[in-house]
Parts: structure tokens; C-alpha cells; sequence
């Protein structure tokens, strides 16, 4: 009681090396079958987002955030842990875009200046460089989506379902309608979460830089990282 809900999850991705029900969930059978009747090879598991308030993260392919030698040979799964509601800011995507040219990382990162090149945020210890750049490839997407004639479409979800797209497709975090509840039974939690899990997978011949791997049970694999399993 009093307490205050973690709504953004774990720190990292990698959270699954130590939580075996999430690995269950990311690597249950049949999906990594359908995953893999999709992208035509088997598939790696190696990245969970475990937030339960939208990131709002702007329009962007997976692709081109991912190292060149990948090629497209990824795909990412959005696993509802309850009902979305619109004022949650759902996942929402634009269908047929993946049809669309691929953005590429070194050419987004030729717009961006020196000094963003080599900033590193204090918080993640990391150069943030997708998030710089939304200020120039959000509305060279926005206007593609305006010409382009095809909808935004929000993944409002029952518990259970399950999307599945490709690294090609354009998609953002909703916008989040804001709002927090403070009660004794659960202390303090956003009014509107968007209960999720968001799991990323690669061509398993195709991620040579992922050199440590496990398999469960099943036979399905997951890389390892060799975390600190600590939450934020």
C-alpha cells in the first residue's frame, strides 16, 4: 500500500535470461512456428519490452534500427496482458507500409549533427540516436503516411491477443491519455495502462554478433547477455 507501480518494467530487454514465464510466453511452440512459416528460418529470440505504460515512441521501422547484416530477416510480437483501451496509447501501425522503401541507420545518422553522434545520455549510458533523429524522420514519415492514402491503425486489444508484424512496418506508441489513481490496495498506478508484452526476434542464421544462445525445453532460442537482473 503506497507504494508506486513500475509502470515502465524492467530496465533492459534481456530480462527473460532470469524470468522463465516470460521465456515460455516469447518461445511458446506454435508462435515460433507461425514466426518462422513468416520470416523462413528459425527465429531468435533476444528482446522484451515490458512496459506497462505506451513508450510513445514516434513512426519508425525496426529495421533500421537494427545492424545492416539482418536485412530485414526480423520480426516483433505485441502480446496484450489485458484490454487496451485508445486513452492507453495503443501500438499503432500503418498496413500495406511495409511494402514502403527501407529506411536505413546510416543514412538517418548523416542528418544528425557531430555533437548528437557523440552524446551519451546519463541515464542509459548510451548514445540515443533514434530518438534524436525522430525530429527530422517523423515528419518525412507523417507526409509519406498523408500521400500514401493508407490508415493509422490502433491495435486495440482484448487479453490474449497477439500481433505480429514485420521490421518493415510502420508503427509508433500512442499517445497516452494522462492520469494516475492513488488507492491502499494498490498504491499508485497510471489510470490508463497499456498491459503488455513486446517480444523481437531475428533470422536465427542472420545474428552472427549474438554468438551466446540457449534453447528451452521445446528446442527454441533465445540468446543470453549475461544480465543484471535488477529492476529499476
Amino acid at each position: 500500500p503506497g507504494t508506486t507501480w513500475n509502470a515502465t518494467g524492467w530496465p533492459h530487454g534481456h530480462c527473460f535470461e532470469g524470468i522463465s514465464e516470460l521465456r515460455n510466453v516469447a518461445l511458446y511452440p506454435p508462435l515460433m512456428h507461425l514466426l518462422e512459416s513468416l520470416i523462413g528460418e528459425p527465429m531468435l529470440f533476444h528482446l522484451a519490452l515490458t512496459d506497462w505504460i505506451s513508450t510513445e515512441r514516434e513512426w519508425h521501422q525496426d529495421d533500421y534500427l537494427n545492424p545492416p547484416l539482418i536485412n530485414t530477416w526480423y520480426a516483433a510480437v505485441w502480446i496484450a496482458l489485458d484490454t487496451v483501451t485508445s486513452e492507453a496509447g495503443p501500438f499503432e501501425y500503418v498496413p500495406g507500409s511495409h511494402r514502403w522503401p527501407l529506411l536505413r541507420g546510416e543514412k538517418v545518422r548523416g542528418f544528425l549533427t557531430e555533437e548528437e553522434l557523440q552524446r551519451v545520455e546519463e541515464a542509459s549510458g548510451r548514445n540515443e540516436w533514434p530518438k534524436y533523429s525522430e525530429r527530422f524522420v517523423t515528419p518525412a514519415i507523417e507526409a509519406k503516411i498523408a500521400s500514401s492514402g493508407l490508415p493509422v491503425t490502433p491495435f486495440l486489444a482484448e487479453k490474449g491477443d497477439i500481433l505480429i508484424w514485420h521490421s518493415r512496418l510502420m508503427h509508433r506508441g500512442g499517445k497516452r491519455q494522462e492520469g494516475w489513481i492513488t488507492d491502499e490496495a494498490s498504491g499508485v498506478h497510471p489510470k490508463f495502462p497499456r498491459k503488455s508484452l513486446i517480444t523481437h526476434y531475428s533470422g536465427i542464421h542472420h545474428r552472427p554478433d549474438m554468438i551466446l544462445r540457449e534453447q528451452d525445453e521445446n528446442g527454441q532460442s533465445y540468446a543470453v547477455f549475461k544480465t543484471d537482473l535488477t529492476l529499476n
